[in-house]
């Protein structure tokens, strides 16, 4: 249970959200060196999650949170385990159709598992309404929530640019890993 004296409904979300069991929605910090080099883990730093500081409504849960909260059953999910072309639609609307998949993971290394989603309630965010948003769990850098990615460090544009645009590679070299948004 959770007491709240607020009458902000992204507030509310975001303690519902602990009662759900979910935990603050990060941002891997690199200082703008690299996506997925050297880092910390940034407390609320998912600015496209309620869980991150998000806004209300279109900061909903991430696909991770909901997939942990049942709200997005693993059927509704693309566990990538080899290359290909996949296709995942936006999570963030009322109805999912069965025969869509509205996540991806995939697994990096015994800790850490990328999450892909897209989003359609940032209309104003061009690179989150036309990208992928990619986070990582990572349960001992994150607490337990995904952590965002920005797949653009350095650039003018600080974590707002953060999703994969369409066109643009992100290439976790390390782990022989490489996505496109097509």
């Amino acid at each position: 249970s959770v007491w709240v004296r607020s009458d902000s409904v992204g507030i509310v979300a975001h303690e519902v959200g602990h009662c759900f069991g979910l935990a603050h929605a990060n941002y891997w910090d690199t200082a703008g060196t690299s996506s997925i080099g050297a880092g910390t883990n940034a407390e609320y730093g998912d600015s496209y999650d309620n869980m991150g500081g998000g806004p209300t409504p279109a900061g909903q849960y991430n696909a991770q949170a909901k997939s942990q909260i049942k709200w997005l059953p693993p059927e509704y999910r693309q566990d990538v385990t080899q290359s290909g072309l996949y296709r995942i639609y936006a999570f963030d609307q009322a109805r999912l159709n069965p025969a869509r998949r509205y996540a991806m993971t995939v697994t990096k290394d015994a800790q850490r598992t990328y999450w892909g989603e897209v989003r359609s309630l940032f209309s104003t965010n061009a690179w989150a309404s036309s990208g992928m948003i990619l986070g990582w769990r990572f349960p001992s850098g994150s607490g337990s929530n995904v952590q965002l990615i920005d797949t653009t460090p350095g650039s003018q544009f600080g974590k707002e640019d953060a999703p994969i645009s369409l066109g643009n590679t992100f290439s976790d070299t390390e782990a022989g890993i490489h996505m496109t948004a097509v």
